[in-house]
């Protein structure tokens, strides 16, 4: 910590404030390095909200600090009181917290999960019923990431290494199961490990196949031109690169995003009721009706997951002013009936995501539980099994496509 702070004090001349968790019970120690090596400032809690995922308490740094020479001035009764209110109204909130969040475990240096992510995979354990297999999780995940090379654990990793784990704790064998996510990763498709990956585990993840030993990147189709390409088919014109990120991100709402007669014009608010409203003379006749504004569609829902914990979002598009009620839009393609109406024999993509692989074509012979897609999203590579045994009849799935949330992939009889 000294060496990096002492380096940015000279090479910028600018103030240094250090962030830390305290997940460890370390962070004091960091910070107090921190200062001596000349950072301004350090963040901390009050301790009805300190340590664990949190940061360290705002009471020890100060305490620790007094009539030293980096003393805070700051008034430490003032901050108890504050401190007690919290502490007070904790209770409050008792279902909203997860002890794990305010528990202190040097074990982490060892396995180096991120607490939210860590407390997700107790909450697997605890749902299934086996909260006693804890101890063997925690063994896993230290010996998973060895196994993985010692990756950083960084997101996504970090989430590939857990969900490894747990299921080598929940399985008779370990790695009996293993998922997708975990196979591009021995395949190099995230990038070389800082050591070599297990030779074993190697073999068991990808069989006879090898590695990739070029940039991930490399195997990636140009997108940007086909992107343009799609848009002007639409009668976009991009201007700037950010609307066709605009358009790869979002393919569905970009065309009412874009399109300038799609954007919403701010209307001039009501008065209050409680006000006198002047009266307005009549507008002189125009040549043309205005068009009844479109009412909103309907909302969309989406579940996106933020460091292991997923959350429902619901989404309202902008209606597209000056079309008719129910009129589509012209540059809009609509989907088919059969893509459209899911139903018996309809596979659909669970979120919005790309085609990365389409494996059947119509008339392929599939059983429950076969992979038939794989949908790329939230930088993870995800299985869509045949949810029914049948024969393939249609599929609508193009590999590089974006598919949005519900929307048929093929349908199966």
């Amino acid at each position: 910590m000294s060496p990096v702070v002492s380096a940015l004090v000279t090479g910028t001349k600018l103030p240094i404030s250090i962030h830390s968790h305290s997940t460890t019970a370390l962070a004091p120690i960091s910070y107090f390095a921190a200062i001596e090596a000349g950072a301004t400032g350090v963040d901390t809690a009050l301790s009805a909200l300190a340590w664990g995922a949190s940061q360290p308490a705002t009471e020890t740094m100060v305490a620790s600090l007094h009539d030293g020479p980096y003393d805070t001035g700051l008034d430490l009764t003032l901050i108890s009181q504050a401190s007690r209110y919290f502490d007070e109204i904790h209770d409050e909130y008792l279902e909203f917290q997860d002890p794990i969040a305010f528990r202190n475990d040097v074990y982490v240096l060892e396995h180096q999960l991120p607490a939210p992510v860590l407390a997700v995979m107790i909450r697997n354990l605890r749902e299934r019923k086996a909260i006693d297999r804890y101890d063997r999780l925690m063994h896993e995940l230290v010996q998973v990431r060895q196994e993985m090379g010692y990756p950083p654990m960084a997101a996504p990793i970090n989430r590939i290494a857990a969900n490894q784990a747990l299921a080598n704790t929940l399985s008779d064998k370990r790695y009996q199961h293993i998922d997708q996510p975990f196979r591009d990763y021995v395949k190099g498709l995230y990038g070389a490990p800082p050591a070599p990956i297990d030779a074993e585990v190697r073999k068991r993840s990808l069989g006879s196949s090898e590695a990739i030993t070029l940039r991930p990147a490399d195997l990636l189709q140009p997108g940007l031109d086909r992107a343009r390409r799609e848009m002007r088919k639409q009668g976009l014109t991009p201007t700037g690169i950010d609307q066709v990120l605009t358009y790869i991100l979002f393919p569905n709402e970009a065309p009412g995003i874009l399109r300038p007669s799609a954007r919403r014009v701010e209307q001039v608010p009501a008065a209050s009721s409680s006000q006198p409203v002047e009266p307005v003379a009549a507008p002189a006749p125009v040549a043309a009706s205005v068009p009844p504004a479109t009412p909103p569609p309907a909302a969309r829902e989406f579940t996106v997951e933020v460091d292991g914990e997923p959350y429902r979002v619901r989404i309202l598009a902008d209606g597209v002013p000056g079309e008719a009620a129910g009129a589509p839009r012209a540059a809009v393609a609509a989907p088919s009936a059969a893509r459209a109406a899911g139903g018996n024999g309809a596979i659909q993509a669970p979120m919005q995501g790309m085609v990365v692989k389409v494996k059947v074509a119509p008339g392929d012979k599939v059983r429950l539980g076969d992979v038939v897609v794989v949908l790329e999203a939230m930088k993870m590579q995800n299985d869509i099994v045949a949810t029914l045994g049948g024969t393939v009849r249609e599929v609508f799935a193009k590999e590089g496509s974006i598919v949005a949330p519900n929307e048929v992939l093929m349908t199966i009889g």
